[in-house]
C-alpha cells in the first residue's frame, strides 16, 4: 500500500450564493438568509473573530450521523470551543459534504478536508484540518481508515495520522489489522492512529458486554509489533454507551508512535460530554500545566562524587531568615535543595559533550593504532580515554536506570531509546491534566488544588485542638518538599558530633538517603524542642504568615 500523491482539498467557499447540503439538508446562501430551521450553516462574523486555532489538539468523534437533528450543531460548538487544529470523524453517515458546510462545522475560512463515503448508510469517515498549521502532501484510503500525510508548519516535522473505524465481524478486524500493519512499515515516520477501533484491550474496557479474549490479543500484539503508546484518557472509563444506557465500553482511543511524543511531550487525551452521540468527543492535546513545585529526586550517582557531603553541610549551615524554629528548618531544607541543583546541573549537564569528546580521541586512538605501534605512553593515554569514557556512560546509564525506574535484563545493557521512549510513558502516565468534580472537567491549578484539599481536610477532619495544621493552603511558601529525606527520629535531648556517613543516625538528625549513600545533619537541641512544640502541641507547621517572616 502506497500514499497517493494527490489530495482532495476544499476551497475557500462554495461556488455561486445558493447551496443545499446534501448531508443535513439545510439550505441557505452567502448573504446570511435563514433556513427552515432558523439558522444558517454559514460562517457567522463574530466567529471568525474569536476563532483561534490550538496548534497542538486533535478532535476525534464517531459522531453516528451528522444528518440527525442538532449534531451539526453541537459539533460546530465544540470545534469552536476547544479549537483544535485537526478533527476526525468516524461513521459520517454521508456521501458527500460541500465545501461550505464543512466551513460552517470547522469555524475558518482557511480550511482543507478529506472524505471517505459511507457505503449506503453506514460508515463514513472525514478528516479537517487548518491549512496555516498542518499541511496534507499525500493520503491513502481504504474500507477501514483514512490516512493523510503532511508537516507541522510551526516546526517543519512530518507526521502521519490515521483515521480508524474499526469493524465489527472478526474476519474485517483480522484484515484491518494487516493492513494497518502494512501501512506503518511502508514508511518511517511519525504516526498517529485515533478513532473508534471496536476493539478494547482488556476485559476492564467493557461493562455487560462480552469480551473476547483473542481479539483483545491480537489488538495488544497490534499495539506492540508497532511500537505503539496509548494516550490515557482522563475524565471518562468508557467512551461508548450503548442507547439503552446498559453497555459500557472503551473503544475510542488514541495511540502514538515513540518519534509522535517526542514532538508533543506533554500528550493528554481528555474525554467531552457524549451528548447526542453514543460515543465522546476525545480531544488530544499538548498542554504544560503549573501545578507547582516537583518533588526532589536524589540520584546514587551523586554520592559517588566527594564534593556533595561540602555541598549539602555548607548549604545547611547558611543564615536563614525565619525566626521560628519550624520555619527555619525548612529554608534549610531549600537551601540544600537549591544547592544541589545548582551543583547537579554544572556537574552532569555537559555529560553528552564529554561521551563524545572521549569517543572522538578513543577513536583516533584506534586509528593510529592500526597504522604505527603505540608506544608506552600514548598506550596509557589511549586506555586512560577508553576508561573514562566507560565510566561516563555508566553514570549516564544508572541515572537513566533510575529516572526509568526499571531493571535491564541484561548487566551493561544499553538501549538508549528504549530507555527514552520508557521515559516518556512514565511521564506521560503521570502527568496531571485536570479532575473531574461533580461531571465538569476542571484544569485551572487553583481550582484543583482547592478541590483536592478540601478532600483531604474533610477526610481528615478532628474535633481535637491537638491535631497539626498546615495553613496556606497551597501557597509555594508552604510547601515542604521531603522527597529527598530519610526518616526524621523522635525528638529527643541529644548533643554531640554528627556520625560518620552511611552509619545510623543519630536521636535529633536529618538523614538524606538515596541509594547506598547517606549524609547526616544535626539538628540543635533547640530546634528539637521548637519542633517538638510546634508538632505536638497543635501548632501550624511551615506557616508563612505571622512570626514566620
Amino acid at each position: 500500500m502506497r500514499f497517493k500523491n494527490r489530495f482532495r482539498c476544499a476551497t475557500n467557499y462554495g461556488k455561486g450564493n445558493s447551496f443545499n447540503c446534501k448531508t443535513c439538508g439545510r439550505r441557505g446562501n452567502r448573504k446570511g438568509k435563514k433556513s427552515k430551521e432558523g439558522k444558517t450553516p454559514a460562517m457567522r462574523s463574530e466567529d471568525l473573530k474569536s476563532r483561534s486555532i490550538n496548534s497542538e489538539a486533535i478532535l476525534s468523534l464517531n459522531i453516528r450521523g451528522f444528518a440527525v437533528k442538532g449534531k451539526f450543531g453541537w459539533v460546530r460548538s465544540i470545534c469552536l470551543k476547544e479549537r483544535q487544529s485537526i478533527a476526525v470523524f468516524q461513521e459520517t453517515r454521508s456521501k458527500s459534504v460541500t465545501d461550505s458546510w464543512v466551513q460552517a462545522l470547522w469555524g475558518d475560512p482557511n480550511f482543507g478536508f478529506l472524505q471517505k463515503d459511507a457505503v449506503g448508510k453506514l460508515g463514513g469517515l472525514l478528516v479537517i484540518w487548518d491549512k496555516s498549521i498542518f499541511e496534507v502532501e499525500s493520503y491513502t484510503c481504504c474500507e477501514f481508515f483514512l490516512a493523510f500525510r503532511g508537516k507541522w508548519k510551526n516546526n517543519g516535522e512530518k507526521s502521519t495520522i490515521v483515521n480508524v473505524y474499526g469493524p465489527h465481524n472478526d474476519r474485517c478486524k483480522k484484515r484491518m489489522w494487516e493492513l494497518l500493519d502494512k501501512l506503518i512499515r511502508s514508511i518511517d515516520t511519525k504516526w498517529l492512529l485515533c478513532g473508534d477501533f471496536n476493539e478494547v484491550r482488556s476485559c476492564s474496557d467493557r461493562f455487560n458486554s462480552q469480551f473476547h479474549q483473542n481479539r483483545a490479543d491480537r489488538f495488544n500484539d497490534f499495539i506492540s509489533r508497532n511500537s505503539l503508546i496509548e494516550v490515557p484518557i482522563s475524565g471518562r472509563k468508557f467512551t461508548r454507551i450503548s442507547d439503552d444506557g446498559v453497555k459500557f465500553s472503551k473503544l475510542d482511543r488514541f495511540l502514538v508512535s515513540d518519534g509522535f511524543m517526542s514532538l508533543w511531550a506533554n500528550l493528554s487525551v481528555i474525554a467531552l460530554d457524549r451528548n447526542l452521540s453514543d460515543h465522546c468527543p476525545l480531544i488530544l492535546r499538548d498542554r504544560v500545566l503549573d501545578y507547582g513545585l516537583t518533588p526532589f529526586k536524589v540520584f546514587d550517582e551523586w554520592f559517588n562524587c566527594e564534593e556533595v557531603d561540602i555541598i549539602i553541610k555548607e548549604a545547611w549551615g547558611q543564615e536563614v531568615r525565619g525566626t521560628r524554629k519550624d520555619c527555619a528548618f525548612r529554608d534549610k531544607m531549600k537551601n540544600v535543595k537549591m544547592a544541589l541543583k545548582k551543583w547537579s546541573l554544572s556537574r552532569f549537564c555537559s555529560l553528552d559533550n564529554e561521551i563524545n569528546e572521549l569517543k572522538k580521541k578513543v577513536r583516533e586512538w584506534e586509528i593510529k593504532a592500526d597504522d604505527n605501534t603505540l608506544s608506552d605512553s600514548e598506550r596509557t593515554l589511549w586506555l586512560d580515554c577508553r576508561r573514562r569514557w566507560m565510566e561516563k556512560e555508566r553514570v549516564k546509564s544508572n541515572m537513566l536506570r533510575q529516572k526509568a525506574k526499571i531493571k535491564w535484563t541484561l548487566e551493561g545493557d544499553e538501549n538508549s531509546k528504549f530507555f527514552h521512549a520508557t521515559l516518556r510513558r512514565k511521564y506521560n502516565k503521570c502527568n496531571f491534566q485536570g479532575l473531574l468534580v461533580d461531571g465538569i472537567w476542571h484544569e485551572d491549578p487553583v481550582v484543583v488544588k482547592n478541590f483536592i484539599f478540601s478532600h483531604f481536610q474533610k477526610l481528615f477532619a478532628c474535633n481535637s485542638y491537638y491535631r497539626p495544621r498546615i495553613l496556606g493552603g497551597f501557597s509555594s511558601g508552604s510547601n515542604l518538599n521531603f522527597a529527598s529525606v530519610g526518616p526524621v527520629v523522635p525528638f529527643q535531648r541529644w548533643c554531640g558530633p554528627v556520625g560518620p556517613v552511611g552509619q545510623t543516625p543519630p536521636i535529633g538528625s536529618v538523614q538524606f538517603t538515596e541509594g547506598s549513600g547517606s549524609v547526616c545533619l544535626r539538628i540543635s537541641e533547640e530546634e528539637a524542642s521548637a519542633l517538638e512544640v510546634f508538632f505536638f502541641g497543635g501548632g501550624n507547621i511551615g506557616s508563612n504568615k505571622g512570626m514566620c517572616e
